[in-house]
């Protein structure tokens, strides 16, 4: 199994060096590194695409979950465990565990909500809550939780890639609904981008990506407004 991270150029590497296998798996095919390996590999003439994986969206097209994809010929997606591995000559990993993640985003968001909106605060955080789980197949980690202070609360986001945080998230269909419902509720909001200690944190490295191309006008809006932050004495911490 060939583990792979979010870098196009990373990619394009290891598909040049592996361009005499010919049947390829692609498993977490519906996060966004799954979707940049399905574009490189189908224009790679040496390699064919046999099966991609993306459990809560099996039975979908790919073309459901990347309309940009919408010309290439792909197989429906399925489960891992309705697929074949034998029949395979590689497969590509681009699942949200640990150890195959290079690029992860992690950041708790500070909030402060208006006196008197509480209740009507954390009804509405149960409801994105669910609808986030329901609708969204690459999330780690997403809960609410009350603060110290008064009127405080925080929410813990950590998704396999910056881009899966922006584009299955941040700009989702049940996130804009939702955020026109907050309008009088929220006093202030405050993203703080961490970067998780290695081997003292199940995840991996906070790193931003650009978008690809085609991306819709408000993730493009939202980049500007939500981006990964890098600390510098981060990298140094990371290099020792």
């Amino acid at each position: 199994m060939v583990e792979i991270g979010t870098y196009s150029s990373h990619i394009r590497r290891v598909i040049e060096d592996l361009a005499m296998a010919h049947k390829v798996i692609i498993l977490g095919a519906s996060g966004y590194t799954g979707a940049e390996l399905v574009r490189l590999i189908a224009s790679h003439s040496g390699m064919k695409i046999i099966a991609l994986s993306a459990d809560r969206k099996a039975g979908l097209r790919m073309e459901d979950v990347f309309p940009h994809l919408r010309h290439i010929v792909l197989p429906t997606l399925q489960k891992i465990e309705d697929i074949k591995m034998d029949d395979a000559d590689l497969v590509f990993c681009a699942l949200p565990h640990a150890t195959s993640q290079a690029v992860i985003s992690t950041l708790p968001a500070h909030v402060k909500v208006v006196e008197g909106q509480e209740k009507k605060f954390e009804e509405l955080q149960k409801e994105l809550y669910n609808q986030s789980h329901e609708n969204e197949d690459c999330i780690i980690r997403y809960e609410h939780y009350r603060g110290r202070d008064k009127n405080s609360y925080y929410t813990l986001l950590v998704y396999p890639t910056y881009l899966d945080f922006l584009l299955k998230h941040q700009i989702s269909k049940h996130h804009e609904e939702a955020g026109a419902k907050f309008s009088g509720v929220i006093e202030s909001l405050d993203l703080e981008w961490l970067d998780p200690i290695e081997n003292a944190a199940p995840v991996g490295i906070t790193i931003m990506q650009e978008l690809p191309e085609g991306s819709p006008e408000l993730a493009k809006d939202y980049i500007k407004t939500y981006p990964a932050i890098i600390q510098n004495w981060w990298l140094k911490l990371r290099n020792e």
